[in-house]
């Protein structure tokens, strides 16, 4: 009796021995399965960190690259603007020089035909020497830079006459939005300022100005918000205004 009980416990301890035989082959190839998955995993991150190292470097000439460009690029426009400013002092005509800047600047200004008439006709009655020519030109540049800026690509809209002026007193070159008071009054001096642009009736009392003397400029316009464009309307001398019309002179 003692011994078929020993032998039945025989039988099961060997049943147990093959289970965890079993159970221990069962983790070992699981464990070598996940060890074959980590070496890939491994082997992947190394791949991936070559080819992150590869875009770094390439990323970092590109960027030098770039930054030579930008310099070589900025230097350029440096020699452009100043090539710019040569070319149109050397014409010694208002409406040349206004029909230059037209072309040169037709994505930013709009030049009427009044003003043309207006230019060439104050060529025909003033002679003026080269410096009046630098200025003349200087002022078509402002006209498409920094009031352009002021007018369109301001984070301040509705301050342009305030940030064209600012520091301006060097050059003599200032911007107005408006005529005076009386002469706004005037209903001929205000129809002097107006032209027909697109069809419709606009005012051109906005305008640059430089001097009150006999080398005096005066650059009216209207801006076209929606086309962002500033449209030239006058240039030459002073309109009459209501101080001028008392005097008998152009202020």
């Amino acid at each position: 009796m003692q011994h078929l009980q020993l032998s039945q416990e025989n039988a099961e301890l060997k049943k147990e021995g093959v289970l965890y035989e079993s159970s221990n082959k069962s983790l070992a190839d699981k464990n070598k399965e996940l060890e074959d998955e980590k070496k890939g995993l491994e082997d992947e991150t190394d791949r991936l960190e070559s080819q992150v190292n590869t875009l770094t470097s390439r990323n970092r000439y590109l960027e030098s690259k770039l930054t030579e460009q930008r310099v070589k690029s900025e230097s350029l426009e440096g020699v452009n603007d100043k090539l710019t400013q040569l070319l149109g002092s050397f014409v010694d005509d208002l409406e040349k020089q206004l029909r230059l800047c037209g072309e040169m600047y037709n994505d930013r200004v709009y030049i009427c035909e009044e003003a043309y008439k207006s230019a060439r006709d104050y060529s025909k009655e003033n002679k003026q020497d080269a410096d009046f020519y630098k200025k003349s030109w200087q002022m078509l540049q402002e006209l498409v830079t920094t009031l352009y800026d002021c007018c369109f690509d301001s984070t301040q809209q509705g301050f342009i006459e305030q940030q064209f002026n600012a520091g301006r007193k060097s050059s003599g070159i200032t911007f107005t939005m408006n005529e005076g008071r009386q002469t706004n009054r005037d209903n001929k001096m205000r129809r002097d300022r107006e032209i027909v642009y697109k069809g419709k009736t606009v005012s051109i009392a906005p305008h640059l100005k430089y001097g009150n003397d006999d080398k005096s400029l005066r650059l009216h316009l209207y801006i076209d918000n929606n086309g962002r464009k500033l449209v030239v309307g006058y240039w030459g001398t002073h309109k009459k205004t209501a101080s001028s019309k008392k005097s008998g002179k152009r202020a």
